[in-house]
């Protein structure tokens, strides 16, 4: 379909009638679209770290994961990572925490700087 070089049809053509026969944005899209944040279940894991190896966070995933949070709640800095053989990671510091919308086929790695550090993880599916 060309694009009409009319504004207000162009405007017009973008809305349509839902089943319900409620006006709604006309939307053509690739893929699956899924809601993000809690829609099913939600789930907290405590996992303790270490400085030499990378610990998956959490070691098993919430199933249809779309959302985690990860709070360091120690005093020292830990590193997260998305490769287990990586040299260096991204640094969460003490009371910090990162929020990634992710879905359960992603594993992220924890690793600490000093001491084994215990921490907090959230899942949202």
């Amino acid at each position: 379909m060309a694009l009409s070089k009319d504004r207000h049809t162009r405007e017009y053509e973008s809305y349509t009638l839902n089943d319900s026969g409620e006006t709604a944005i006309r939307t053509k899209g690739e893929g699956v679209f899924k809601p993000s944040g809690l829609n099913v279940e939600g789930k907290l894991t405590q996992v303790t770290l270490n400085t030499s190896t990378w610990t998956a966070l959490p070691p098993t995933a919430l199933t249809n994961r779309n959302a985690i949070s990860i709070f360091n709640e120690s005093a020292e800095d830990i590193l997260i990572q998305y490769d287990n053989a990586a040299a260096f990671g991204l640094t969460i510091g003490p009371d910090e925490e990162r929020q990634y919308d992710i879905t359960d086929a992603i594993v992220i790695y924890g690793k600490s700087t000093v001491g084994t550090p215990t921490i907090l993880v959230e899942e949202l599916a």
